[in-house]
């Protein structure tokens, strides 16, 4: 897995965490309805994995200290869906808060923000790498 693609996954991850908070919206008056969200998949995990994919080729080793790529990771599209703690429960049991969800809907717009922003400029350096606008 390069680097664009784990940008990718992380612009995936955000993608359907949005899906999973607007299902929590839309099921805020539900009785009984606990709202959900999406573990984070370790990108730093999958950012290792990525730069000893790149290289494929075999390094070699000559001193002890030299970092020796042996780890491997497999990409995942499927993330894990979760019970969110909720702050408080109603009387009808719905344990959807739309303040909480406000919150998460903002910080994950920030995440998929910047993570497009990094995609848009690694696309741009590539451009400018092989001569193009």
């Amino acid at each position: 897995m390069n680097f664009i693609n784990l940008i990718s996954a992380k612009m995936k991850w955000h993608q359907t965490r949005q899906s999973v908070i607007a299902e929590n919206v839309a099921n805020a008056e539900t009785p009984g309805y606990q709202a959900k969200d999406i573990t984070l998949p370790n990108f730093k995990k999958m950012l290792a994995a990525s730069q000893q994919s790149a290289n494929a080729f075999n390094l070699a080793t000559t001193d002890h200290k030299h970092i020796s790529p042996h780890a491997s990771y497999q990409q995942t599209t499927a993330f894990k869906e979760r019970l969110v703690e909720p702050w408080e429960v109603t009387h009808s049991k719905n344990a959807v808060v739309l303040e909480q969800e406000m919150m998460r809907l903002s910080e994950n717009q920030l995440g998929f923000e910047m993570a497009s922003n990094i995609y848009k400029r690694s696309v741009k350096l590539f451009k400018s790498a092989l001569g193009k606008k």
